[in-house]
């Protein structure tokens, strides 16, 4: 008879992290019977905007699931289940006998109550990042708490041919995200490249920068660049994007969150064989070898970077290993492999 392991989380469905995290359980569906329990209810209004009627909905759907998922034998919780930093959900489903706490970014920092119970009361801790990784350790015991790293899919995330990239006459500088929950690092990029002499045939382009805010925006015309903004796209077109761009590009500004980040968006450039020019912060440079890519402290860095970067040869080196180095430490099947060494036979 297979393991029974149920995933309880408080989140979308299509929320990154759940995505990643069904992604990579769902290498080991031949071991493990998996089923996923979502505690969010339907998106109406009052749920979207009252964090108070969130909890109460959540408290409701979780008393119904906890008398199934108890008898489970291993109880994933992903990330904070209770909506504001009061660990009533944390304690509920902590009592279950084997449990892993499943992170992702630096959810310590907005949650330090609900992220302690989860901690303390786990019997083994999953970080998705290094810092994650440290603090974990700082509140419990160093023997339970994993680095087990986002997984990504590199057959979905592959280099495509689709005659969209950078032309010889134009250089595409690329970006990820979105422009509103990510602003702090767009407004960063944006400054640093108001400094920086470009030269002719320079294109910015963003991905999931529909809603970019208006500080930003009037920055944004202010640069000696072609700026081309892409609002949000199916999620199957993603990879068709980033094989349109010449280097990916991922600006942290140094703060407490951006360390704990787990930064999924490198590991997609990077699959597609897309070289990658970042900032030296958080994760960054575990995941950024330097021949896959270049690490930036200071304007200077990204200036000569992104001039080196502009040819062709150099573009085509760094994404081969980019690629490689991905496929060898990051997809699914390696991730998948791990967790279960590390967490699932451990629990």
């Amino acid at each position: 008879m297979c393991t029974k392991i149920g995933i309880v989380h408080n989140l979308k469905p299509e929320s990154p992290s759940v995505k990643n995290l069904s992604q990579t359980l769902g290498e080991l569906r031949d071991t493990y019977d998996i089923d996923v329990f979502p505690l969010r209810g339907d998106s109406t209004s009052i749920l979207r905007n009252n964090k108070y009627a969130k909890s109460v909905n959540s408290i409701l759907k979780s008393i119904l699931y906890y008398k199934r998922i108890r008898k489970y034998d291993i109880i994933i919780v992903h990330k904070c289940l209770t909506p504001v930093d009061l660990p009533l959900l944390e304690y509920l489903f902590m009592s279950c006998e084997r449990t892993v706490f499943s992170t992702y970014d630096a959810e310590y920092i907005e949650k330090p109550y609900c992220t302690n119970v989860l901690s303390e009361h786990s019997n083994k801790v999953l970080a998705t990042s290094s810092r994650i990784l440290d603090v974990y350790e700082g509140k419990t015991s160093d023997e339970k708490v994993h680095l087990v790293p986002p997984s990504i899919d590199t057959e979905f995330f592959s280099p495509i041919d689709n005659g969209e990239g950078g032309a010889k006459n134009e250089y595409v500088l690329g970006w990820v995200g979105n422009a509103n929950s990510h602003s702090i690092d767009l407004e960063y990029m944006v400054s640093i490249f108001n400094r920086i002499e470009f030269n002719q045939n320079v294109t910015l382009r963003l991905l999931g920068g529909g809603d970019i805010p208006d500080k930003i925006s009037s920055k944004l015309e202010d640069l000696n660049l072609n700026i081309e903004i892409i609002d949000f796209v199916p999620w199957e077109e993603v990879p068709v994007i980033i094989n349109s761009f010449d280097v990916g590009l991922v600006p942290l500004k140094d703060t407490e969150y951006n360390r704990g980040r787990s930064c999924e968006k490198v590991r997609e450039y990077m699959a597609c064989g897309v070289p990658v020019i970042g900032s030296h912060v958080g994760e960054n440079p575990q995941l950024i070898p330097r021949e896959t890519g270049i690490l930036c402290e200071d304007i200077s860095d990204w200036e000569n970077a992104i001039g080196y970067m502009r040819d062709d040869e150099v573009r085509s080196q760094y994404g081969t290993k980019a690629r490689e180095h991905i496929v060898d430490n990051y997809s699914t099947e390696i991730v998948s492999e791990l967790l279960d060494e590390k967490i699932l036979k451990r629990t």
